[in-house]
């Protein structure tokens, strides 16, 4: 499919289902399984042509981010797992991590190699991430 611009989608009948099968598809890779949430999106997507460019945008850099989506898969190979990390590409100065938080949501995180302890993040994060 091609990319279209909000004026483009604009000028039409409003999003056609392959535009709004890439909004479903984003919204599963985030892990959004709120119905409400989903038919509210999905109601922006059909009615504002900028709000429908947004959620194909945000699909597209989603596939695009390799981590994440790895940690995405984490939490979606267990059920039971609440939090998800990885390091990636560690050198010897910065340990970068993309971490997921089930219904949360995911981030990136570069800590300084001194810095860094497995255990005490996963503390850290166990103690404040939202239940």
């Amino acid at each position: 499919m091609s990319r279209k611009s909000a004026a483009a989608i604009q000028a039409t009948d409003g999003p056609g289902e392959p535009e709004l099968q890439l909004v479903r598809t984003w919204l599963q890779r985030i892990g959004e399984d709120d119905p409400a949430v989903i038919a509210d999106v999905l109601e922006k997507a059909q009615t504002d042509p900028v709000a429908l460019a947004y959620f194909i945008e945000r699909e597209r850099l989603s596939r695009t981010n390799p981590p994440r989506e790895q940690v995405l898969d984490m939490l979606q190979a267990s059920p039971e797992a609440r939090i998800a990390y990885l390091v990636t590409e560690p050198d010897q100065d910065l340990v970068p991590l993309v971490i997921a938080i089930r219904g949360t949501g995911t981030a990136r995180l570069t800590v300084p190699v001194d810095r860094y302890d497995a255990a005490a993040l996963l503390d850290f994060i166990r103690e404040r991430a939202i239940t």
